[in-house]
């Protein structure tokens, strides 16, 4: 038996790299969609609405593609996708929370957003956040399936 050199990997180690950095730059392009247009608060008060919006119009064209990957790949194995699973809830709420609140108040805040910036970010917002979710749910699957008990 030779012993392993430190050259050696485990099969499936670079599949498990590159789900785990798309998954990585999907989830924070969305995070950064989301933030651009969250309520006012002290970091984001003097943020130029049109720069915002900016930012997250491109971030939201980063996070939909790479999260329509990601949804596509299959999950590399149950320990990433207890990972996946728990950043992408996190991410998830977070994005949520604040697409509810554009929702509920819409332009009607200090931001100072126009009727026409959230014509176009709702629309990717939502989708963005319908991606994160079924990425929860198939890193849920795969991670169940890897914790079952083999009986024998």
């Amino acid at each position: 038996m030779k012993p392993a050199s430190s050259r050696e990997r485990e099969p499936g180690t670079s599949y498990r790299a590159v789900w785990g950095v798309l998954l990585g730059i999907g989830l924070v392009a969305a995070l950064v969609q989301a933030v651009m247009l969250g309520p006012a608060d002290r970091k984001n008060a003097f943020l130029d609405p049109a720069h915002a919006l900016a930012m997250a119009l491109v971030a939201g064209m980063i996070a939909i593609p790479i999260l329509v990957i990601v949804l596509a790949l299959r999950v590399p194995d149950p320990e990433s996708a207890r990972t996946g699973e728990t950043l992408a809830v996190l991410v998830g709420i977070v994005c949520a929370g604040i697409l509810g609140f554009r929702l509920a108040v819409g332009v009607g805040d200090t931001r100072g957003f126009g009727d026409q910036d959230l014509a176009a970010w709702i629309p990717m917002a939502g989708v963005s956040v319908l991606l994160i979710i079924g990425i929860v749910v198939r890193s849920d699957a795969v991670r169940r399936r890897g914790s079952t008990p083999h009986r024998g």
